[in-house]
C-alpha cells in the first residue's frame, strides 16, 4: 500500500541558482507538515540546505548530482520504492519536463514554478507567474493547471513584509 502522508520533493539545491527553488519547496514543505504530511527531500549535496533541513526537523536523502536525468529517475524510483511513496513534487525548472515525462507513469506529480516548460507531462501545476506567454502548455496528461498571483508560493515573511 502507498503511504498517503509521505511526499517526496526534488528541488534544485544549487547554491549559484537554485536556492530560490529551495526555499520555495522548503516553505511549502513546513506548510504540508503542519496539515499531517511527512516530507522527504531529494537533494544533491549543499551544506547549507542540510543544515535548514535539520534545524526544521525535515527529512532528506543525499543523491549525486547525475550527469543524466535517467540515472537521477532511477535513483529516485529506487528510493520510493524503499519508502513506499507515489507523490512527488518537482521544482527543477530546466529538468522538470523530462524527468516528469519518466516519473509520470508511477507518481502523482506536482510541477511548481516551471514557467519555461511548454510540456506537461504532470497531474498538477502550479505557475506563480502573472506573465500569459507563460500560461500555454501542450498538456500530454488530463493535468489540472493553475496560473497567477494566487498561486505564487514564497517565504511567510517576505509576504508579511510586503504588507507595509
Amino acid at each position: 500500500m502507498k503511504n498517503k502522508k509521505l511526499i517526496i520533493i526534488r528541488c534544485i539545491t544549487n547554491p549559484y541558482y537554485g536556492l530560490g527553488h529551495f526555499k520555495r519547496c522548503f516553505f511549502l514543505a513546513k506548510s504540508l507538515r503542519t496539515i499531517g504530511f511527512d516530507i522527504l527531500f531529494i537533494i544533491t549535496k549543499n551544506s547549507f540546505v542540510e543544515s535548514e533541513l535539520l534545524k526544521n526537523n525535515l527529512q532528506y536523502k543525499i543523491i549525486l548530482n547525475y550527469s543524466n536525468i535517467i540515472n537521477e529517475v532511477k535513483k529516485i524510483q529506487e528510493i520510493s520504492n524503499q519508502i513506499n511513496s507515489k507523490i512527488i513534487i518537482v521544482d527543477m525548472r530546466n529538468f522538470s519536463e523530462i524527468f516528469l515525462k519518466e516519473l509520470k507513469s508511477e507518481f502523482y506529480t506536482i510541477l511548481i514554478d516551471d514557467a519555461w516548460n511548454k510540456n506537461i507531462f504532470s497531474n498538477l501545476v502550479l505557475n506563480g507567474t502573472t506573465i500569459q506567454k507563460y500560461h500555454k502548455y501542450t498538456k500530454y496528461y488530463n493535468a489540472k493547471i493553475f496560473t497567477g498571483l494566487n498561486f505564487f508560493i514564497t517565504l511567510q515573511n517576505w509576504l508579511e513584509a510586503n504588507k507595509s
